[in-house]
């Protein structure tokens, strides 16, 4: 229901949110789901198995970073980015492609408060693609497909396919890590796939 209500009729949001009351009822909507996959894991007999298989899970993801990728860039060019942090990371890997520029002009020295290293593993990207809307897209694919090695670990630790489908479908769609798909960009979200991966 409330992907059909705006929510600034359900709650009262700061002014500066207001205009756009998609991103918060994409949250309450991600948050509802969750809690529905809760209930089904409480309530389903626990001798159910359906078959499925890496497939599914491939599509769950991929399905995932297509509707939470497009919301991401629709944030942006609605103009609710933010220059922290999607800003300086932008112009500080920008400075890399030339290698200059070590912080941003918000002075932000990302050589000595954060040091990310993996930055300057999208340098190449930035030469073929020179907009924050490629960092957006490539923390979508880490962020979605880190539900492909969850699922695998819940296998063959669970050894049901149809519950580690559904776990792995509920962590994509869980507040934190959608709040974290939507809010700008963040290059710890790289490790959450290789630390599973590992």
């Amino acid at each position: 229901l409330l992907a059909f209500f705006p929510l600034r009729h359900i709650l009262s949001l700061p002014p500066s949110l207001e205009p756009f009351s998609l991103l918060q009822s994409t949250l309450l909507f991600a948050f509802a789901f969750a809690l529905s996959i809760l209930l089904k894991v409480y309530f389903f007999p626990r001798n159910l198995e359906v078959k499925t298989s890496l497939s599914w899970a491939y599509a769950i993801a991929g399905i995932h970073f297509a509707i939470f990728t497009t919301l991401a860039i629709m944030k942006h060019y609605a103009f609710f980015s933010t220059g922290y942090d999607l800003g300086v990371y932008d112009q500080v890997i920008f400075g890399y492609t030339h290698l200059s520029q070590y912080y941003s002009t918000m002075m932000f020295p990302l050589l000595s408060m954060h040091l990310n290293w993996i930055l300057w593993l999208f340098v190449p990207l930035y030469l073929a693609f020179k907009s924050p809307v490629a960092l957006l897209i490539v923390q979508g694919l880490f962020l979605s497909f880190s539900a492909i090695p969850l699922y695998l670990i819940l296998r063959r630790y669970l050894k049901k396919e149809f519950w580690s489908l559904l776990f792995a479908a509920g962590y994509l769609f869980f507040p934190t890590v959608t709040f974290t798909y939507l809010f700008d960009f963040h290059p710890d979200v790289i490790a959450v796939p290789l630390a599973l991966f590992a």
